[in-house]
C-alpha cells in the first residue's frame, strides 16, 4: 500500500495499481475505500493523482484566466514534487533504488 495523502492511497496486484480514494459515511462516519481506476504502471498512477489534485484546485474558483491557471498548475507540481520527495526520503529511495 502507498498512501499518496491522507485521502488517496495505492493499492496494486501483479497486474496493475489500484488508485483508491476515502470516503466518510455522514451518519455513522464510517471510513471506507473506493477503487477508482486502475493504472497499469506507477508513473501512470502518480500522474493520475497529480491530475486530479490539479482539477481539484481549480474546481473551486469562480473563473479564471489562463494565466491563473497555468500558475495554479505550477504550484500544483511543485506541491506534488514535494510530496514525492517527502515520500521518497521517508522509504530511503534514491533515484528509484533502495540505497544501500
Amino acid at each position: 500500500m502507498i498512501y499518496l495523502d491522507k485521502d488517496t492511497r495505492l493499492d496494486n496486484d501483479e497486474r496493475c495499481y489500484i488508485y483508491q480514494t476515502r470516503h466518510v459515511k455522514k451518519e455513522s462516519k464510517e471510513e471506507y475505500w473506493v477503487n477508482e481506476c486502475y493504472p497499469s504502471t506507477l508513473e501512470s498512477a502518480l500522474m493520475t493523482y497529480r491530475d486530479r489534485m490539479s482539477r481539484k484546485r481549480s474546481a473551486g474558483s469562480e473563473g479564471q484566466t489562463v494565466a491563473e491557471y497555468i500558475k495554479q498548475l505550477q504550484e500544483a507540481d511543485a506541491d506534488f514534487i514535494k510530496q514525492l520527495r517527502i515520500l521518497l526520503e521517508k522509504y530511503n529511495v534514491e533515484g528509484g533504488k533502495p540505497c544501500s
